[in-house]
């Protein structure tokens, strides 16, 4: 009986390190951690083999020590109470479901110092920012936010001193972070990308970001299962462009203007001819990308080692707003020319076996990783393999959005490994095979892999994953 007491104990708390670590991943939010569990299944979260590590910070060791405490309480309790030991044997089998609960009781906890944190970090940023010259760029949309923040900081930077947010960091906190990290008093532009999972938060960071332009990329699908609806997402992702002042310029991506109540000059930019800035004669390489690019009568040759006409599009807001700016056509297309990929945005890497790695894990959503697919048929190899755990926190469109997918991989002729078993069903080709973990995945793509195999790789994996393979 002592023997299976404490074999429950170790289980649960091997189980509480899988479940900080999803919590870290989901930002330590309930709404995002439930959104998971219903999105990949209870039983397999909480059943899983497949554990991964926590990072190692101050929050992350504060949980482990409140679960240590805990399993200590529980393990003395034990000792002097053999109805104890009983009891928790009985209810062995559920120990995951009990780590769970001990998890989420520590979350809740440490979210009272986290919230004073957070704050503290704010206060200090709009305190910064108030008395900061920097004319403020915010960057919005459902995604191709981070990559049109780095080429249009590139760009920029030639000729300004320009600061920005670090990396995806696009919370409220995030963005507080990096103004106290990057803004200084020499600063003339602060690019700044701004992200929500829901209806007011992007509404918390503009309090203390006062935005001068905008930027929207594209409006998708995104985190639509916690948003709810189109009309929240839609609400939430262009607020920023209601508090450009009408000396301001809003830059929408196509038709994505059409809305009332804002007071900036409106510029819309795209593939059509209908845009304002319009990119046209785009030629597509595994090696470089050409356009040209007309805005306001002028007509600009971009060069860039920036795969797909996506990376285009994304490149057309950047390119106005620094025109806009003052800068001349010579300077935009000399800086495009030395942008280089962001790794994780579709950047090639050796891989495997003499294989090519294409790297597109930063993020992923549907639109985008549609476009990583077409990017594939650029590359001469005769195999296309596409490896993903599929793509969040798609609500009720996520089946839907998976065929989107599946025409395109149809289409381009890719094979598709996954652990995402919604792909499997939609699915009775033998171009998608389905995984019941990582590890598996992988055994079976190092022995798929030759010196004739394109891998992409779509969405997050953990380090380990990507160190095996680029």
């Amino acid at each position: 009986m002592q023997i299976l007491f404490f074999f429950t104990l170790i289980w649960a708390v091997y189980a509480s390190i899988h479940f900080i670590y999803l919590f870290q991943i989901k930002e330590y939010r309930f709404d995002r951690f439930i959104s998971s569990l219903k999105e990949f299944g209870t039983f397999k979260l909480l059943y899983t083999l497949d554990i991964k590590r926590p990072a190692l910070t101050v929050r992350n060791i504060l949980l482990v020590l409140i679960i240590g405490m805990m399993m200590v309480t529980i393990s003395y309790a034990g000792f002097i109470n053999p109805l104890v030991v009983t009891i928790i044997t009985f209810i062995g089998p559920f120990a995951p479901i009990g780590a769970l609960v001990l998890v989420g009781l520590g979350v809740v906890i440490t979210n009272v110092p986290a919230h004073f944190y957070r704050l503290s970090i704010i206060k200090r940023a709009k305190a910064k920012m108030k008395h900061s010259k920097a004319v403020v760029i915010g960057v919005t949309g459902s995604y191709g936010k981070t990559s049109v923040k780095e080429y249009l900081y590139h760009i920029l930077s030639t000729k300004y001193k320009v600061a920005k947010t670090d990396k995806n960091m696009n919370s409220d906190v995030g963005i507080a972070l990096s103004i106290l990290h990057n803004l200084t008093s020499e600063t003339e532009y602060f690019i700044a990308e701004f992200g929500a999972y829901k209806r007011g938060e992007v509404r918390t960071s503009v309090q203390f970001v006062p935005i001068h332009h905008a930027i929207l990329t594209p409006l998708g699908n995104q985190h639509f299962d916690l948003y709810g609806s189109h009309v929240a997402l839609i609400d939430e992702e262009t607020y920023i462009l209601t508090q450009v002042p009408a000396d301001g310029t809003i830059y929408g991506y196509d038709q994505a203007l059409e809305l009332p109540s804002l007071m900036g000059k409106k510029i819309t930019y795209g593939l059509s001819d209908k845009a304002d800035v319009i990119a046209h004669d785009v030629k597509l390489t595994s090696r470089e990308t050409t356009a040209l690019v007309t805005y306001k009568g002028r007509t600009l040759t971009v060069r860039t080692r920036l795969l797909g006409e996506h990376s285009v599009a994304n490149l057309l807001p950047a390119i106005a707003c620094a025109l806009d700016r003052g800068m001349t056509t010579d300077q935009v297309e000399q800086a495009i020319q030395t942008i280089r990929p962001l790794e994780g945005k579709l950047s090639t890497h050796p891989g495997p076996n003499g294989s090519i790695v294409l790297y597109d894990g930063l993020t992923a959503n549907i639109d985008g990783f549609i476009a990583a697919v077409k990017t594939m048929s650029l590359f001469p190899h005769q195999k296309k393999i596409v490896i993903t755990q599929g793509v969040i926190e798609l609500g009720v469109e996520k089946r839907q959005s998976y065929q989107r997918v599946l025409a395109a991989l149809s289409r381009y002729n890719g094979i598709l490994l996954t652990t995402d078993a919604v792909f499997g069903e939609l699915s009775d080709e033998k171009s998608v095979i389905t995984f019941n973990d990582v590890s598996s995945l992988m055994n079976y793509l190092h022995l798929a892999t030759t010196s004739d195999t394109l891998i992409l790789i779509e969405g997050r994996f953990s380090n380990t994953v990507i160190q095996q393979l680029i």
